[in-house]
């Protein structure tokens, strides 16, 4: 794909030592975070609502992805 509407609804999430929570868009082989064209924008969220096991205890949460020719909107 490279462009569309992508819903992502999740009632569980892995999560502990040694787990990646990772939703992949990108078809990359050379996954080195550190050199473009991985560069964008980070996120920082605080409340642990949003990951771990209080994400689960809620029911999971929706997260939806806008990719059009323009930006990547989340």
């Amino acid at each position: 794909y490279n462009t569309g509407l992508f819903i992502l609804d999740i009632n569980r999430a892995p999560w502990g030592c040694a787990i990646w929570p990772a939703y992949d868009s990108q078809n990359i082989s050379n996954c080195d975070g550190t050199i473009p064209p991985n560069a964008g924008c980070g996120i920082q969220e605080r409340s642990r609502a949003s990951y771990r096991e209080d994400f689960n205890l809620q029911g999971g949460g929706v997260f939806s992805m806008r990719w059009d020719e323009n930006r990547i909107a989340v």
